[in-house]
Order: structure tokens, then sequence, then C-alpha cells
């Protein structure tokens, strides 16, 4: 990645300790400046994310340093900025794609990480707040997802991503359940043997929403949205990891499965029987066959145990990919934006309530009936392979 080509890159940094602060709120319990909790790096056009972080902090009585707030005109940058990161507990990086491709960005970074290279101190707290792949040098750190949060939900992400990055454990006060998530073989071939079961922390359940609207007027980010919400208002919200991508192309579709590897995949947009339609960088869109998804798919390797395809015309396809990946969901003919909109949310509720797949599916559209919404044509369908019974794949713990 190239870091030649951006704004310049503003690191919240602190000045000596000689400053006379005018900033009312600033650290109520640490008045030097050798007690920083967090150095925060970030660009010019993320500097509200920036100050909502550093505010969020603060109020929760940690002390932070920002350009924005603690720079001297006049003063020296680079001696500040080096200075603060010296005396700072820890470093929060505002992870945007402008971040990423600022100039100084990689400076920054490299010393975060020169100073704790295991991450065996949490030095390093990247902060998502938009939707991309981590380049290399953070892909294997925990990193704090506010994308596609409110406020609400991205406060509670932040603090409780902070307050995790300085616990010794994470052990929970209550017993822990005893494990007991089905999952099933999986090969395409026709088997006769039951469903097995296997230990898979729900915490784990990672679930990618990729999405291409090519040209065609869909609500897609309304639909990750009602999402998110759905799974941040159950009692398993924290052990469920969402991550979205609008606008795929063929490189990011598979940039993100490998990047991800998601328990369930989630694709909305448009489908024919026998293409997938993405985005294409020369404008317009491209046409990935059938069987050329069900290839890639198939390469993902064991994580993956659903496939949801939230697009017309998406059945042929949903049926040849419950032979590599199990349990799949398509839709048979054309529905419209509402219906597919409402049976997605309705149906992550359920998952993240604790039901199995099949019980999941059926609540979502006996609430789609309820709720007098006409699906036009077409409908939601539940595919699976030989030898699996999605009554038994249960993706979160219930009660978790």
């Amino acid at each position: 990645m190239s870091w030649s080509k951006a704004p310049r890159l503003k690191a919240l940094a602190s000045v000596d300790g000689s400053q006379d602060f005018d900033r009312v709120n600033w650290g109520r319990k640490k008045e030097r400046m050798s007690e920083i909790d967090f150095f925060i790096s970030y660009t010019d056009a993320d500097e509200g994310w920036a100050t909502w972080i550093a505010w969020q902090l603060e109020e929760a009585d940690y002390a932070c340093t920002l350009q924005a707030w603690d720079f001297r005109p006049g003063g020296d940058f680079i001696a500040q900025m080096r200075e603060a990161m010296g005396r700072s507990r820890q470093t929060i990086a505002v992870v945007s794609k402008r971040y990423l491709e600022s100039e100084f960005a990689g400076a920054e970074l490299n010393a975060a990480l020169a100073a704790d290279p295991l991450g065996e101190k949490s030095k390093l707290i990247p902060v998502l707040i938009e939707s991309l792949v981590p380049p290399e040098m953070l892909r294997a750190r925990v990193y704090i997802d506010l994308v596609g949060k409110d406020e609400d939900g991205a406060r509670r992400a932040l603090l409780d991503g902070v307050r995790a990055s300085r616990a010794t454990r994470l052990r929970p006060e209550e017993a822990v359940r005893f494990p007991s998530t089905p999952t099933f073989p999986r090969t395409g071939q026709a088997s006769a043997s039951p469903v097995k079961t296997v230990s898979v922390p729900p915490a784990e359940l990672r679930i990618l929403f990729l999405a291409a609207t090519t040209g065609v007027p869909l609500d897609l980010k309304r639909e990750f949205r009602d999402i998110d919400e759905r799974v941040n208002a159950s009692a398993a919200r924290n052990m469920i990891e969402l991550t979205s991508e609008f606008d795929v192309d063929a490189e990011s579709f598979q940039r993100y499965i490998f990047a991800v590897r998601p328990h369930v995949l989630h694709f909305s947009g448009n489908m024919s029987g026998e293409s997938l339609y993405l985005e294409s960088r020369q404008g317009g869109f491209r046409a990935v066959p059938v069987p050329a998804m069900v290839g890639l798919i198939r390469t993902v390797g064991a994580d993956l145990r659903l496939v949801f395809l939230n697009a017309c015309k998406s059945v042929s396809a949903a049926q040849a990919l419950a032979e590599v990946v199990g349990v799949t969901i398509g839709i048979e003919g054309d529905i419209t934006d509402d219906a597919a909109i409402s049976f997605a949310a309705d149906f992550y509720e359920g998952v993240a309530d604790g039901s199995s797949v099949s019980e999941a599916f059926a609540q979502a559209e006996a609430r789609l009936a309820f709720k007098g919404i006409d699906p036009s044509n077409g409908r939601h369908k539940l595919m699976y392979g030989p030898g699996i019974d999605p009554s038994k794949l249960v993706l979160v713990a219930a009660g978790a």
C-alpha cells in the first residue's frame, strides 16, 4: 500500500509539561502530562471522529491528548507528537481509508507496532470507522469496530474495547455455558451420517455483509443498518462481529472473504440464474458466473456455515452453494426491497437470540406476513445439502 498520496495525518499529540492547559475536561483525575492514557492518531478528514472519541474517553475519566484541543500554534509538531507517544500508555489509531493512505500513517503505525511487536501490551488500539480490509500490519490486531453503529452502540463498543485492552483476563463473572453448537459435514457429498456437534465459541461468530447495487436503486445501507440494530439489541451483541462493505467488485469480494473468514456470508444486490452482479472498476457492472462463485466459496474453508443471497433470482445459486457450504438462503423469483430488508433483519434477530437457522427462517417468514409486507411474486427459500439438518444448526448459543 502506498503512503505517498494522502492528506496530512494529524497525530493527536501532547505538548511539553510546561504548557498551561485551558481545556476544562483535561483528565479530571489526571493533572500531569506523564499520566496520558491515550495518544490518538487521525487525519484531517476524520477530526470529527477523533474529537468524539476523545470526548467519550474523557467522560469516562481517561486522559487523552489531541491536536485539535492541545496543540499550540508555533509549537514543534514532530517533537510534541513524539513526546506524546512516549508518555502515553496506548495509541488509538482512528482507521479509515484516508488514514491508511496518509504519508505519515505508516510511520505512526510502525512506531506503535515497534513498541509492542507481539501485541502483548496492547499499545496500539485500531478503531475502525469505515468498512475496509485492514492492511497486513494491522490484520493480526484486535480492533474496535464502530462501523454502522449508532452513537450509543459506538460509545459502548469504544469503552468496552479500551477496558478489554487493559484487562489481564476477560473471565466472565457468570458460569460458562456448556458448548453445544452443532455443525455439519463440510463436503457436498451425500451422507447418511447425522450432523456432528463441535465446540465453536459463539463469541467467534463472524458475519460478513457484502453489497453491490450495480446501478439498481436498492437501499442496501438501510438493510445493513436494520440488521446491525437487531444484532446490537440482542443479549449476544458482544459475541457477534458484523463486518460490512458496499459497492464491492470482484477483487474486493474475494479479498474480504479471505480477510474476514466469516461463519456467515451475506450478499445483497442483484443476481440472475446464471450470474452474480458486482461493480466494475471500469464503470457499470461485471457478471460473475455462478460456477466461478461456487468455486471461490469452496476454497474459503471450514468456518463458513451459512451463505445468505438476499438477491432476486438467487435460488439456483443458493442450491449450488448448499452442496459446498451446507446451508444457504436464496430468493425464488422477484421480491420487493422492503420484503428483502425486513426478512433479513428478522432472520438475524432470530439467529442472535439463539434460534436455529430453520427456526429463524420460519420466524422471519411469519413476521413478514404479519406485517403485511407484500413480497411480490417471490419468496426466500432455505436450502441445505445432503445429510444436513438446519434445525440443528445454531450459530449463537441461546441465552448467551
